[in-house]
């Protein structure tokens, strides 16, 4: 039993399904949750290249192997590379793609090392130069809610809707949502920031999770007009976080040339903009956007905030690494991606120590 609609959680369940594990899915809102962590991501495959360009800590992910998971990816999206998926994973030829690429837009950056690194990027596969001193960051970027339905879809008869009553008894889960009784072998929490709540019900301290508050803000045209052009980039500019290297926000673009584009604004001043006032926040995005898009009509577009709630965690020492995370206690398996790329990864590890240990399949009433 799956609890948690996410990306996470389904692609657990259409990797399970692959294997022939019997395995229902639980979600509240049937993985249609506005605020939900997958819904309200910007969508792009990460490629551990920001860590790379940033020059802080989390370089170092990149040189301890951050998962470049894109070519997994690829063959999930593609519909001439159907017969290369591994069992188990979804078919991805519905989700709209959005760009091959983000934009590296550089404002200001009074980082000296930032084009040896670029170079270093270069060399690896990661960016593009498309002109003299113009980057590509080569990190797809999807519309995450056709990603979801997609996931949903085709497993829609594995899901149930609902509040779940959950209760461990020996190692037997028992599971109520409406008129349904699951009785099941193993229980995966893939529910992000629900984790620790359910957790807590059922009386488990481990792991613990951080809760990490973003205030993204969506950028829209003004009324009957479109003055939104498509972008996707990665806006380097020191006024983004003033006193922090490698200081950069994120615009990711959905909708269309005809019904106009909305704009996600989120990297360093969303998670800088947790504490302000909607006013405040919308203030200093409108700032940020008229030193990178001079030529927009700044004043007249509409902006609307969007608080995330988002969970990761708690690792021993306290450190932050970006790679999938599995708890096991035997009984209940308690999973985060932390990043959406990760997610088919993620899956491997569940499925693999759900498939190693003995289980008997779910019984439904």
């Amino acid at each position: 039993m799956i609890v948690g609609g996410g990306v996470a959680g389904l692609w657990i369940l259409h990797r399970l399904l692959g294997r022939g594990v019997d395995a229902l899915l639980i979600d509240r809102h049937g993985g249609r949750d506005p605020r939900a962590q997958t819904r309200s991501s910007q969508g792009i495959l990460h490629r551990g290249t920001k860590y790379l360009l940033r020059g802080d800590s989390n370089s170092s992910m990149l040189d301890d192997g951050f998962p470049d998971l894109l070519e997994r990816w690829r063959v999930c999206l593609e519909a001439a590379e159907v017969g290369r998926r591994r069992p188990g994973d979804p078919d991805l030829t519905s989700v709209r793609p959005l760009a091959d690429g983000v934009d590296l837009v550089q404002v200001s950056s009074g980082d000296p090392s930032l084009r040896s690194r670029l170079r270093d990027a270069a060399a690896r596969g990661l960016v593009h130069e498309t002109s003299a001193g113009s980057f590509r960051l080569l990190e797809p970027v999807l519309d995450p809610a056709s990603l979801l339905d997609a996931l949903w879809r085709q497993v829609e008869a594995r899901c149930l809707v609902g509040t779940p009553r959950i209760g461990i008894q020996a190692s037997s889960v028992r599971v109520r949502v409406g008129r349904h009784r699951v009785a099941a072998r193993r229980l995966v929490l893939a529910a992000g920031a629900g984790n620790a709540p359910l957790l807590s019900g059922l009386g488990r301290r481990q792991p613990t999770m951080v809760r990490r508050l973003v205030h993204l803000v969506w950028v829209d045209d003004p009324p009957g007009r479109h003055v939104l052009p498509p972008v996707q980039a990665h806006v380097l500019d020191d006024a983004a976080a003033p006193g922090s290297r490698g200081a950069h926000w994120t615009v990711t673009s959905t909708g269309s040339d005809a019904r106009g584009w909305r704009w996600t604004v989120g990297g360093d001043p969303s998670e800088r903009g947790v504490g302000r006032s909607d006013r405040r926040q919308h203030a200093e995005i409108r700032r940020l956007i008229a030193r990178a898009f001079p030529a927009l009509d700044v004043a007249s577009l509409r902006l609307t905030s969007h608080r995330v709630d988002k969970a990761e965690p708690v690792l021993p020492g306290g450190g932050r690494r970006l790679e999938p995370f599995v708890h096991d206690d035997g009984t209940v398996l308690t999973a985060w991606p932390l990043k959406l790329v990760l997610a088919p990864l993620l899956a491997d590890r569940v499925v693999e120590r759900l498939t190693t240990s003995s289980s008997r399949p779910w019984r439904s009433s």
